[in-house]
């Protein structure tokens, strides 16, 4: 194999390293805050699922999502996401007691 195609081919391989990966959560989490702001609830959310592309632990992320669909009314789809904001973030006292009261309404009005 000649050397060029063979350099080019290690350079690729390593730009496409992990250790050189570009992480932009912090710029799709303000985006997504920009969005959620304006009500535009959907564009959040799109921008709360990219920055979970970039770091998928990110427990703000999954609250964000689950905070957009709430104030959309889609009650059981939030829970889902507070769920997973609260498996990633199981300290949080504020948020554990918001799923627990979340799951308590929904328990009463099947309908949320």
């Amino acid at each position: 194999m000649p050397l060029k195609p063979l350099a080019l081919g290690f350079f690729l391989a390593w730009m496409a390293s992990p250790l050189l990966a570009q992480d932009h959560w912090p710029d799709y989490m303000r985006m997504a805050r920009q969005a959620f702001d304006a009500q535009k609830y959907d564009l959040a959310i799109g921008h709360y699922e990219s920055a979970l592309d970039d770091r998928n632990d990110y427990w703000a992320a999954y609250q964000g999502i689950g905070t957009c669909h709430y104030m959309k009314g889609r009650k059981k789809e939030a829970l889902k996401y507070f769920e997973k904001a609260l498996k990633a973030n199981p300290n949080s006292a504020q948020l554990k007691a918001f799923v627990e009261q979340l799951r308590r309404q929904l328990a009463t009005s099947p309908g949320s």
